[in-house]
């Protein structure tokens, strides 16, 4: 039921082929199930809130009711990926790094990406798409837009689209039994507190498995 997790997801060319002027900000995506008809559509998140700086992001959402929480931490400059996740009263903390995110991926398929000149403008931002193909296959699942406005480097790192070196604006993404459609509708140069990207709190440490296990039990 994570799709929404997105850092993200989640948690990402545009005018140029360097990277743009803004190094911290806020964007806020809207969210919808890509199948309405999913047992646990109705617990999906409707938005979702990114903050970035000093190449660390990190995306917030909650489900309908608060039921479920999520914070997707990304720290680009130690190569850290971590999900503090709230089920009700319960609070867990996952971490991957570089070398083990394949256990994040065993439920997605492996894409490979083809830029496309064609770019569209999103939340006041313009953005290049992709187009996004099952590896082995070669069939075409789906469209991303993404952009480089944004001073990240690497920003996908610890995502299936590590192929797109640019802030993903409009995109979908399947984790836990629930794939969701995002779409950037604003953004913000605003001031981020490095404090922000904290990993601390009164979370208990799961490996990935057992944080599957807690979101299969949802459905």
């Amino acid at each position: 039921m994570l799709s929404f997790i997105v850092c993200i997801g989640l948690l990402f060319s545009c005018n140029s082929s360097t990277k743009g002027t803004s190094d911290e900000g806020i964007i806020e995506y809207d969210v919808t199930p890509v199948d309405p008809g999913n047992v646990l559509s109705a617990m999906a998140p409707k938005s979702m809130t990114l903050k970035f700086k000093n190449d660390q992001c990190i995306a917030e959402m909650e489900t309908g009711m608060s039921a479920v929480g999520i914070k997707f931490i990304s720290n680009g400059k130690k190569n850290i990926f971590t999900q503090l996740v709230r089920i009700f009263d319960r609070r867990y903390s996952c971490s991957a790094n570089a070398e083990n995110l394949n256990a994040i991926f065993k439920n997605v398929p492996k894409y490979t990406v083809k830029k496309v000149e064609e770019f569209k403008t999103i939340a006041g931002i313009k953005c290049q798409k992709a187009e996004i193909f099952e590896k082995e296959k070669n069939n075409h699942l789906f469209d991303v837009y993404f952009t480089t406005f944004f001073k990240l480097n690497k920003p996908n790192w610890w995502n299936e689209f590590s192929g797109i070196d640019g802030m993903l604006m409009e995109y979908r993404m399947k984790r836990f039994n629930l794939e969701l459609f995002f779409t950037a509708k604003k953004f913000d140069q605003v001031h981020i507190d490095t404090t922000e990207f904290s990993t601390k709190g009164d979370y208990k440490r799961i490996s990935q498995d057992e944080l599957d296990s807690y979101f299969d039990e949802l459905k």
